[in-house]
């Protein structure tokens, strides 16, 4: 199941069957017994539908282990558990973001083209499945400097000049 579906979507559906005879011998109804702490999931006691009943993050939860019981309506009552496991698929969510908002650095007016003068670094939360959490950098500003698109690396692109560019 993908993460941030909407609150209704159906993950699944349990079955069972009870070969007694009689009105409520033969009926089961069912339920989670462990596995939902966060009140993810519900599930219809009549027909066994999976539900979704708050939105799942990827980031904060990569699967769910449901414990389920169907019981009959006999007297006693009988039942059986079931385990179930939901997981999670990562969407690309998570805007990437800078480690360090501001980088001020020194650079002497004859820095030759090519001179590194800086990394910039930013982390995505997504998973690195299909490349979710991969992060490029550009720059739109027009400055004697351009970004390396996947390191980061900032480097001196044209001659600097103190008198027509005091920056």
């Amino acid at each position: 199941m993908e993460e941030n579906m909407p609150i209704g979507t159906v993950v699944g559906q349990i079955s069972a069957k009870d070969p007694d005879d009689g009105p409520t011998n033969g009926e089961v109804r069912y339920k989670i017994v462990s596995g939902n702490e966060n009140q993810h999931i519900t599930v219809n006691t009549v027909n066994g539908i999976i539900e979704l009943s708050s939105p799942m993050d990827y980031e904060a939860q990569r699967s769910i282990l449901l414990v389920v019981e169907v019981s009959d309506l006999g007297s006693p009552a009988l039942s059986s558990v079931c385990s179930i496991i939901i997981q999670i698929i990562d969407r690309n969510d998570n805007a990437p973001s800078f480690l360090s908002l501001r980088i001020k650095e020194r650079v002497s007016e004859d820095a030759s083209i090519g001179h590194i003068i800086s990394q910039v670094f930013a982390i995505d939360k997504d998973s690195p499945k299909n490349n979710n959490n991969k992060v490029f950098y550009e720059s739109s500003s027009v400055v004697p400097f351009v970004i390396e698109p996947s390191s980061g690396m900032v480097t001196l692109s044209s001659n600097l000049d103190r008198e027509t560019n005091p920056r």
